[in-house]
């Protein structure tokens, strides 16, 4: 039976008591799969990308080889006035049992069926990409600025963005930097000064997108306790 959190682990995954079959298979389907390439074009930006339907036929063969079932059930649920989406996304092992999986939550300030289908479709394919480590032609997509004030010190160099972003990647990171701002003043210096040690720069971009979803959740939880 898959739980939810079944290992003590405090990272962001949760996974069955033993993967000693399991992560070697899917270092074989990482191997196998490589780089996806674009496939498709935002009409609305003109930019290419590798849409959901390439990412899961090119899963499909390596997955089928090492035995490994894939589910994403979504859910969703409202934060304050924004709708958070929930993708769990599960690699299930058919010879051991194993499992391994991940929850990715998107948020869209819009409440329509529109919005969370457009939320699950491009949390499905951002969650098994991310989780694989696996590289399209569109992972850094168009950057953001953070809004945090210059660092002291140089910073880092912001990863290239290319023009290849999703519109609906892009509408994903602005929600979630939405959220962020509406945050008292004291989570977003935390959010802030936790982005800034974990990647050394102060702006954002797609790629960002899950550690900045993880870092707004955190803010919102201590939050919920403190009060």
């Amino acid at each position: 039976m898959i739980s939810p959190a079944p290992n003590p682990s405090p990272l962001p995954f949760f996974h069955s008591a033993s993967v000693q079959s399991i992560l070697p298979a899917l270092a074989r389907v990482q191997q196998a799969v490589g780089t996806i390439g674009k496939n498709a074009k935002n009409e609305n930006i003109g930019n290419s990308y590798a849409d959901l339907q390439k990412v899961t036929e090119r899963l499909g063969e390596a997955f089928a080889t090492e035995g490994i079932f894939m589910m994403q059930p979504p859910s969703a649920k409202m934060h304050g006035s924004y709708l958070g989406v929930d993708v769990t996304t599960i690699f299930y092992h058919l010879q051991s049992g194993e499992y391994f999986g991940s929850t990715l939550t998107m948020f869209t300030p819009k409440i329509d069926a529109h919005a969370a289908g457009s939320a699950i479709t491009y949390g499905r394919r951002y969650a098994v990409l991310s989780c694989l480590s696996l590289a399209t032609a569109d992972d850094d997509g168009t950057a953001a600025v953070h809004g945090a004030p210059a660092a002291t010190q140089p910073a880092a160099a912001t990863p290239p963005e290319p023009r290849e972003a999703s519109e609906a990647a892009v509408a994903a990171l602005q929600s979630v930097l939405d959220n962020i701002k509406g945050l008292k003043q004291e989570l977003r210096r935390r959010i802030r000064d936790h982005f800034r040690q974990r990647t050394g720069r102060d702006k954002a971009g797609v790629n960002d997108l899950p550690l900045l979803q993880l870092l707004y959740t955190k803010a919102i939880n201590s939050s919920l306790v403190a009060s």
